[in-house]
């Protein structure tokens, strides 16, 4: 699987179809500059998992299936619940949490089976 590289969108709000049959494997979603918020909106249960550089945790790579490393550092959002969000950035497009490095991608993938995943990228001020 290749990223799917959006940080070239310059007008937000805008929404991006991840898949329509996201499978187990990690998808990574490059976020665009400027993006605070990103909401995703699901069919099924998914994982998401943000990357953070910690030496002791599997990091998600792009292609590899979601089990290796779920357990270790993802987040499980039911299908039932519909749509989450994510603070990805602070208003002056800096991380969210002082000290912690930017993160300019999430990975989702399907719980189980497939999910039809797609992701609002949005500024909150």
């Amino acid at each position: 699987m290749a990223a799917i590289d959006c940080s070239g969108y310059t007008r937000l709000p805008c929404t991006r179809l991840v898949s329509a049959t996201l499978g187990t494997n990690w998808q990574e979603v490059i976020i665009p500059h400027g993006c605070t918020v990103v909401t995703v909106t699901t069919s099924a249960s998914v994982h998401y998992a943000l990357p953070n550089g910690d030496a002791g945790r599997t990091q998600p790579v792009d292609g590899n299936a979601a089990s290796s490393t779920a357990d270790k550092c993802s987040v499980v959002v039911s299908g039932s619940e519909g749509k989450f969000g994510i603070i990805m950035r602070d208003p002056a497009d800096l991380p969210a949490v002082v000290g912690v490095t930017p993160n300019r991608s999430i990975f989702l993938a399907a719980q189980s089976g497939t999910a039809a995943v797609s992701v609002e990228f949005g500024v909150g001020r």
